[in-house]
């Protein structure tokens, strides 16, 4: 039997769309987009991008029932959001997007997009997935994505490099891209000073205010740029791109394991006793890593697993595993921002154009070491709601309980009362049998912690 499903997030081009058949991924090109695809077929600006990993491979596979092309896409192993990208994500994805722009334009094409969800990952490399954004390049005409490059990838950029990192998230409120009237006035007065942030943000808002306020018409004259001028503007926003720098301090997480209760033998034992859970998986298994930190153990996931999800709340944790894998398209590590306590919601059209993460963090292991004590004690979370995280990411699990007479549990407890009387391993356990059908658990040598293996 068939299984169709046209992607949620593929609609606005009329060119085509994207959809699922028998779990694999396929676009159709229709009559609209159909001479820009041959283009960017027979100019072999496909095969170049796809050779250096640019863009994701596709391959022509006959034609759909209305007659619309249909193209086999390479699957990818993991989707994204720019909300859950740290800052260095954000910004290698719109140098790519640069950079697929000016092999464009040697071919004779353009972008006529420029939207940051055309940017997915390969390991820790970023990947442009939207084939249909490719069209012919005319001349004099100015780049039609110009103005939702700087929305979706400068201003974003700009305000969380003078700001805070935290601002990351800002995108989860504006799909289109950052207005760039609101992030002229979030920005600080130096930033007037920055050259690339004067002209594509600062005026660049003034003239759409103009513009918008305007009932002048402009006589049937359209604005002209030669190709020079285009790729020295390019040019310049990249350089713009490349030379901000992230705000973020030091992240106290990010040296967790180096301030812990843990001694070398206790942090040896607990590395086999991941290794030894993450040796049962087949190589084609997918770990879910929840409050991975900076991915030490993600990398000893990624030694058996195919794809390692390794996620966490502070940005500067996850700043550190992407910099450690940065370039890296072999990689199985996918480092995600992502807080538990307001996980990523589904968004835009009918909330299905953007998955929740909840639905997209499905695999055969999830892993939560060092992480169901901040939920219970640090969160209030009860005892049911952990275990239905783990229960609905996976159907085995490896979780550490680390108990009150910890020093990391007793530095949560110095701020609050202490209203968690079930923060027991029995008890744990025995909620952890609720949805799991075997519970094991093993003693990190040297240490009073312990780990918990579970399978339903």
């Amino acid at each position: 039997m068939t299984e169709f499903r046209q992607d949620p997030g593929s609609f606005r081009d009329p060119g085509g769309h994207v959809f699922w058949l028998n779990g694999l991924p396929y676009r159709s090109v229709t009559a609209v987009g159909r001479d820009d695809m041959e283009l960017l077929r027979q100019s072999g600006l496909a095969d170049e991008l796809s050779a250096g990993g640019q863009l994701v491979p596709f391959s022509t596979d006959g034609a759909m029932p209305d007659g619309a092309m249909r193209l086999k896409l390479s699957p990818l192993p993991w989707i994204s959001y720019p909300y859950e990208w740290c800052f260095e994500q954000l910004q290698d994805a719109a140098t790519l997007t640069i950079d697929v722009m000016l092999a464009a334009l040697a071919k004779g094409m353009m972008l006529k997009d420029a939207s940051a969800f055309n940017v997915a990952w390969r390991g820790g490399r970023p990947v442009f997935l939207d084939h249909g954004s490719f069209t012919r390049y005319v001349a004099g005409r100015p780049w039609p994505a110009y103005r939702q490059f700087c929305e979706h990838f400068l201003a974003p950029l700009a305000v969380i490099s003078r700001n805070d990192a935290l601002l990351g998230m800002i995108s989860r409120c504006f799909l289109d891209g950052l207005p760039l009237d609101l992030a002229s006035q979030l920005l600080p007065w130096s930033s007037w000073l920055r050259p690339s942030l004067l002209i594509h943000i600062h005026l660049h808002a003034k003239m759409q205010r103009r513009f918008a306020d305007s009932t002048r018409k402009s006589g049937g004259k359209s604005a002209t740029m030669s190709i020079n001028s285009l790729r020295a503007m390019l040019a310049n926003l990249r350089a713009g791109v490349s030379a901000m720098r992230s705000p973020l301090p030091q992240s106290a997480w990010h040296d967790y394991y180096h301030d812990t209760n843990y001694n070398d033998q206790a942090f040896a034992d607990k590395h086999r006793l991941v290794a030894k859970a993450c040796g049962e998986l087949a190589a084609t298994a997918r770990v879910i890593d929840l409050g991975a930190n900076n991915g030490e153990f993600s990398r000893v996931a990624a030694e058996h697993a195919a794809l390692v999800v390794a996620a966490d709340m502070d940005h500067g944790a996850v700043a550190g595993l992407y910099r450690s894998i940065r370039g890296q398209a072999d990689s199985r590590i996918y480092p995600l921002v992502q807080n538990l306590d307001n996980p990523t919601p589904g968004l835009g059209l009918f909330n299905t154009e953007r998955q929740p993460f909840l639905e997209r963090c499905r695999g055969d292991l999830a892993m939560g070491l060092a992480l169901i004590h901040h939920l219970r004690i640090g969160s209030n979370w009860s005892l049911a709601h952990i275990v239905r995280l783990f229960a609905q990411c996976a159907d085995s699990a490896i979780v550490e309980f680390v108990p009150k007479d910890d020093g990391q549990v007793q530095r949560l407890l110095r701020s609050r009362p202490d209203i968690c009387p079930d923060w027991t391993l029995e008890q744990v356990c025995q909620a952890f049998a609720q949805s799991f059908s075997q519970c094991h658990v093993e003693n990190i040598v040297e240490s009073k912690r312990s780990i918990i293996f579970l399978k339903k």
